[in-house]
């Protein structure tokens, strides 16, 4: 799966090291693919689905429907056709790539930003889900990136609305479930709306999980999920970061109008009309960790497993992260590999290509340079890291001495959000394409 491994390891220090870092990565990739997960989850036996434990029996009048969005929702819809086949009516997700998927259209949208693409094709998803009743099933498929690929603006907001609040939400250092909860209260699918214009039909949606703690309501900013807060927790969010002023003039008015009544909430989980439906979480980071743990034991390191999800600002989540392993190696008295999951944010102040991963190994270079010998690897599973083409970077204890060889100075590329060209000059940028899947981002820590 990471297209260059022969080259990030050719002709570096701590050759082997590097080879067992990635190796561990692969591991967690492999074990991350959505296609797979929707297999092991759905079972078919003609006349029902069998979820797990739980059994769905199927109206012989009434007709499956299959809509969705996020990184993995075109692997999922393939994976889905397999299964189901021509007992499929129609369908219709939104994703980053495009697998064929018999009678579910597969469309490709744009990401991180709402587009006009993302609006039509909602709008299509929209017109299949309206015309359900209660004999019908809707198969929701959901994954991360689904926020921005689910796109159609609330009545009375324009979809440049949604594009200038988004670039300030995405360039703010704002966590995801902050940046959701606005996201809710522009949109007419998000935050519980999908699955109410669903109503009267029954809803099973299979979730790829991509954020901290998997919160349901979270992932793709819960489409088929009740939601808990509210426009007046919208404009909290916005002015505590001191962007309120500065989104458009329409977003103020309509958030305000929100806290007045004059805007109908996002649906609560209590409402009847989420009642019908199913959500369930098949695939999470848990899987991948659960992996690179194996891999990490197969390699002959001890799998320092971080049970706490990695958040927060970039810069200063990588130096802990290899403090950390420092500090497990000399408890542990042997070759450790640290391994975690999670999701950090970066403030863009620069024009640079990077992203947060990317972002994360450059800041940690002295700290990695005053260890004897150490590998650090920090990666999207989605295989996009960012505004970039890689998946994340790799380095080691001697990439900041092999940088300044270069002429490269780390600080001027973090200063302009630059990651993607200083690990690119270093031959160090992991690359594996989009990888129709979407867990979290993933690391690892090697210290012989």
């Amino acid at each position: 799966m990471i297209k260059n491994f022969q080259e990030l390891i050719s002709g570096k220090p701590f050759k082997e090291e590097r080879r067992k870092a990635l190796s561990i990565m692969e591991s967690g990739l492999i074990a991350a693919d959505a296609g797979s997960a929707v297999k092991r989850t759905l079972k078919f036996d003609g006349n029902a689905l069998i979820v797990g434990k739980k059994r769905i029996e199927l109206s012989s009048e009434g007709k499956i429907y299959v809509v969705g969005a996020g990184k993995a929702s075109a692997s999922m819809a393939q994976a889905l056709n397999q299964i189901l086949g021509e007992r499929i009516y129609k369908g219709i997700v939104i994703s980053t790539s495009v697998y064929e998927a018999g009678k579910i259209e597969v469309v490709k949208g744009t990401h991180p930003l709402p587009s006009e693409t993302n609006v039509r094709a909602t709008e299509k998803i929209l017109q299949i889900i309206e015309n359900t009743n209660e004999q019908d099933l809707v198969i929701a498929l959901i994954s991360g990136g689904g926020s921005a690929l689910l796109c159609k603006p609330a009545e009375g907001l324009s979809l440049k609305d949604l594009e200038e609040t988004n670039k300030l939400l995405l360039s703010s250092s704002i966590d995801i479930y902050e940046i959701n909860c606005v996201r809710k209260h522009l949109s007419e699918v998000k935050g519980g709306r999908l699955a109410e214009k669903a109503f009267p039909a029954n809803i099973l949606t299979l979730i790829v999980s991509d954020v901290v703690g998997d919160d349901i309501s979270i992932i793709a900013s819960g489409p088929t999920a009740g939601d808990v807060t509210t426009y007046r927790d919208a404009i909290k969010i916005l002015k505590k970061h001191g962007i309120f002023e500065k989104v458009p003039a329409g977003v103020r008015k309509y958030l305000e109008e929100g806290t007045l009544g004059k805007r109908r909430e996002t649906p609560k989980p209590s409402y009847k009309q989420l009642k019908k439906v199913k959500n369930v979480i098949i695939l999470r980071k848990d899987d991948a960790l659960k992996a690179m743990v194996k891999k990490a034991s197969e390699l002959g390191l001890e799998p320092i497993l971080l049970r706490k999800e990695v958040y927060g600002n970039a810069r200063s989540a990588g130096v802990k992260l290899i403090e950390k392993a420092s500090d497990e190696r000399k408890k542990a008295g042997k070759s450790i590999a640290l391994i975690a999951a999670g999701e950090t944010t970066v403030e863009v102040k620069g024009n640079g290509i990077g992203g947060r991963n990317q972002e994360m190994v450059l800041a940690s270079l002295e700290e990695l340079s005053k260890i004897e010998q150490a590998i650090f690897i920090a990666l999207d599973s989605d295989g996009k890291d960012g505004s970039s083409n890689a998946a994340g970077a790799i380095a080691d204890s001697s990439s900041l001495a092999r940088a300044k060889e270069l002429g490269l100075e780390p600080k001027v590329f973090l200063e302009n959000n630059d990651s993607f060209h200083f690990f690119e000059k270093l031959s160090d940028a992991i690359i594996t394409g989009l990888t129709g899947s979407n867990v979290a981002d993933l690391y690892v820590v090697i210290i012989p």
